[in-house]
């Protein structure tokens, strides 16, 4: 009698792999209910520096575990496809060895020798291998579907990193920009300390520089770009609400930033900011 072709053609260690995949999946649900948290902590047109902050520190444990996603499907889909190589091969050989049975078949059912339990026997080992060439084929099939199936969770996640990381890229030129526009107001602060004090006038406080119409350019500069900054912030925002709920949001800043560099002169230069139109032809919003 012939012997067995080895059973079933089926993928073995999907559940292992389908196992890890359960925990990183559990995982995602976890950060995206972080995600939910945060989202809830902030408006969602809230793209100051903390809420973006806060956003970049989920999406960076997301992209991770993303990642170690599509590694698993890329492990899976690589052993797999081997497995499914070889079961081509078998099915190949499985197919032959039933071609050569049925002849057998057929020689001892034209010999004049052959007895009726030899014939019976044959026709059980024919049987035998229809069978498991027909199960081997069909299992080949689901095969394919499933490491279809695992091609197309691992393109969907894939384009999930890929989604992610732009967004994180898009936060974090936000922060730079914001960041930016702050230490460029510092710096034209600092460049007008070092100016007064060349010119002797260390006595003479920044309060009344301003009501006296003294105010350095540098200062005017670094203000004008502080508001830029929070300008480019939203410039996404298109209906009125949103710009308006926007420049609110970019006026809180602007004073935030004032207050940050300027102190107890902080009153005064929010005062200037927004009546600079009168003395140097800057309004508050203008950028």
């Amino acid at each position: 009698m012939a012997n067995s072709f080895g059973g079933s053609i089926k993928l073995k260690g999907e559940s292992e792999y389908t196992n890890a995949l359960k925990t990183i999946t559990s995982n995602l649900t976890v950060m995206s209910s972080e995600m939910k948290l945060v989202s809830a902590q902030y408006s969602s047109n809230d793209k100051s520096i903390q809420a973006l902050t806060s956003r970049n520190n989920v999406l960076n444990k997301q992209i991770e575990e993303g990642k170690k996603k599509v590694d698993i499907y890329k492990s899976a889909l690589e052993d797999f496809k081997v497995q499914q190589d070889k079961n081509g091969a078998s099915l190949i050989e499985l197919t032959m060895r039933l071609e050569n049975e049925k002849k057998k078949l057929q020689e001892l059912k034209s010999s004049t020798s052959s007895t009726i339990d030899e014939i019976k026997a044959q026709e059980k080992v024919v049987a035998s291998l229809s069978r498991e060439l027909s199960d081997s084929e069909s299992q080949y099939e689901k095969n394919k579907l499933s490491i279809n199936k695992y091609q197309t969770q691992m393109n969907n996640a894939e384009a999930e990193v890929v989604k992610m990381t732009k967004e994180l890229k898009n936060n974090n030129e936000i922060i730079d920009k914001t960041e930016k526009g702050m230490d460029d107001a510092s710096k034209s602060v600092e460049d007008f300390k070092d100016s007064e004090k060349q010119a002797g006038k260390e006595t003479i406080t920044l309060g009344d520089l301003i009501k006296g119409n003294l105010i350095s350019e540098g200062i005017i500069a670094g203000i004008k770009g502080l508001v830029g900054a929070m300008k480019s912030v939203a410039i996404w925002l298109i209906d009125l609400g949103k710009q308006v709920i926007n420049q609110y949001a970019e006026y809180e800043q602007l004073i935030g930033g004032v207050e940050t560099l300027f102190k107890d002169s902080a009153n005064v230069v929010s005062e200037y900011a927004n009546n600079a139109y009168k003395t140097a032809g800057l309004s508050a919003n203008e950028s």
